[in-house]
């Protein structure tokens, strides 16, 4: 096989008439050219090599930096993808809650505020809500502790970004165990 190689690359190159001209111009130079030719084409040959040689490093660079920033957006995209599966679920679950699931978490603090104390079963002569900075206050009177925490749960939980800013608690030394609590409520977009 290597010796029809050889005969091949004899037949097609070595012996091709571009190339026999060439073997006889580069005879005829004195050895000192010789010498130069040879080692210009052995250093073009080289360059030629080392710019191959960069070339394929810089792309190999290239297609590793975007394999890490694919892998990163595939990361993102699992990790976003949990999170929305977590937000289902939680979605589910306040759906699913009895307490929940009539109710209405849209408009300003204040409406949100009355709607709380509806839900939480509090008389509305116990109950006094009035805008504050950002958010609404609550103050209610004579209300027991299962209305209190449903009232608490139903801010926090209900939707619309609501949250307890400040709490305040009193018995008034109350003999029937009534309490007395003031709530400022922060609402996102309200």
């Amino acid at each position: 096989m290597l010796a029809k190689l050889k005969t091949e690359f004899r037949e097609q190159i070595w012996n091709n008439e571009q190339v026999l001209k060439l073997r006889q111009k580069f005879a005829e130079l004195d050895t000192q050219t010789q010498s130069y030719v040879l080692i210009g084409s052995f250093a073009g040959f080289v360059l030629v090599l080392l710019l191959t040689f960069f070339v394929l490093w810089g792309k190999t660079i290239s297609l590793k930096n975007e394999l890490a920033q694919m892998d990163e957006a595939i990361r993102m995209t699992q990790n976003s993808s949990v999170r929305i599966e977590e937000l289902k679920a939680q979605e589910q679950s306040r759906l699913r809650d009895p307490l929940l699931a009539s109710f209405d978490s849209s408009g300003d603090a204040v409406s949100y505020a009355e709607r709380v104390t509806q839900k939480s079963l509090i008389k509305k002569d116990d109950v006094a809500v009035t805008p504050s900075k950002g958010g609404a206050e609550m103050k209610l009177n004579k209300i027991s502790l299962r209305q209190l925490v449903r009232a608490l749960y139903l801010i926090e939980k209900g939707g619309g970004g609501a949250s307890v800013e400040r709490l305040g608690v009193s018995t008034k030394d109350d003999p029937e165990g009534y309490l007395w609590a003031e709530i400022v409520l922060k609402k996102a977009g309200g």
